[in-house]
């Protein structure tokens, strides 16, 4: 999906999500926003957020990074990176390097 609106309709609906991979800067709503909503209306999802960048170029993105623990990945996005993230997000397995 591509709207974070959709995505948030989805999960009210009760749609079950293991990963959700999100844009720090989109349209109509920014990941940082996404994430407050989530974290308001599922708290036990918004752990799950895999948070994709180009570079937080805001200082409102660079902060929002620095006090979340969700893990990240910069874009252009390394599918094997990619791979490796999500198996470790669905493990929960120790120390991930890719996290920050």
């Amino acid at each position: 999906m591509r709207r974070a609106r959709e995505a948030l309709a989805l999960i009210d609906a009760s749609e079950l999500f293991d990963v959700i991979l999100c844009d720090l800067m989109m349209p109509e709503m920014t990941g940082m926003d996404f994430h407050t909503a989530l974290g308001q209306s599922h708290p036990n999802l918004s752990h799950r957020v895999i948070f994709m960048s180009g570079g937080a170029f805001t200082q409102a993105a660079r902060e929002f990074l620095e006090t979340v623990p969700n893990r990240r990945i910069d874009r252009p996005i390394d599918a094997p990176a990619l791979r490796l993230l999500v198996e470790r997000s669905l493990g929960n397995s120790g120390d991930d390097p890719t996290k920050r």
